[in-house]
């Protein structure tokens, strides 16, 4: 069962919680039904979260000791991330909040409105993450008659930063893995390590848009074991190193760079 670990990670838009006290921690879980929580005591891990998941929300309980980590966390979200934020507060915190609009806060309500939370979120909701899916890559995974294929083809797509190697699939689908990567070749579909390291690429030249992360993080938040093998691939598949692809990115601008890695990962797959 420990091979199952990674089975759970879904690109679902998740809303990232930076709570204070049991009660509000409580409430939420109760009260959000659309989207699943990432629940932390601090904003700290922030960046790592969304460097692997799919975040369109952020709730912040706010207290009279985060205010002076709380603004500059606000600062980071606004010219980074840009996403919504919602901030819960009691009280005369109220008033100092609202100070802090021109910060990207969507919405500051009480405790008492804990009631419609849910509604609230909802309205609130963007997704600036790249919601990675194999029809990306123009793979159709459901029209192949074999039943390992599809499964395989559903683990990689959820999963792909977590699965290191493709024997970690066969062994939860119970096939061997050369037997498994035979049945790709015989329906004429990409070999799935190569649909597998390109997703993680992709995933990982997305990251490259935000200047708070490193090479090396990105490397990591992207599912490559470490630097030099991100950057092994990055320079097989793209032909560049990743510092290349980065320094392109800062001059040329995000999408021109996500549109021409995206045809040359098109090529690569389609030519493996």
């Amino acid at each position: 069962m420990e091979n199952m670990k990674f089975l759970h990670r879904e690109h679902t838009p998740h809303i990232f919680v930076r709570y204070s006290t049991s009660d509000v921690k409580n409430n939420l879980k109760k009260k959000i039904t659309h989207y699943p929580l990432i629940l932390q005591t601090t904003h700290d891990t922030f960046k790592y979260h969304y460097g692997q998941k799919n975040i369109g929300c952020i709730i912040i309980e706010v207290d009279n000791h985060n205010f002076n980590s709380l603004r500059g966390f606000l600062i980071e979200n606004t010219y980074t991330f840009r996403l919504p934020v919602i901030c819960i507060v009691q009280g005369e915190n109220r008033n100092y909040i609202n100070q802090w609009k021109g910060l990207g806060i969507s919405r500051i309500i009480h405790y008492t409105e804990l009631n419609n939370i849910d509604k609230i979120t909802t309205e609130h909701f963007n997704i600036t993450r790249a919601n990675l899916k194999l029809e990306t890559f123009h793979i159709a995974k459901h029209v192949y008659p074999s039943h390992n294929i599809q499964k395989t083809l559903d683990i990689i797509e959820a999963n792909y930063i977590n699965i290191s190697k493709i024997a970690e699939i066969s062994d939860i689908i119970n096939i061997n893995e050369n037997t498994l990567t035979q049945k790709f070749g015989k329906h004429n579909l990409y070999s799935p390590k190569w649909i597998l390291m390109n997703m993680k690429l992709y995933h990982a030249i997305h990251l490259m848009q935000f200047p708070c992360y490193s090479l090396k993080e990105i490397a990591g938040l992207s599912g490559f074991s470490d630097y030099q093998s991100f950057r092994r691939w990055t320079k097989h598949i793209l032909n560049q190193p990743p510092s290349q692809i980065h320094e392109t990115m800062q001059n040329s601008g995000a999408k021109t760079v996500m549109n021409t890695t995206l045809k040359k990962i098109k090529n690569f797959i389609s030519d493996n």
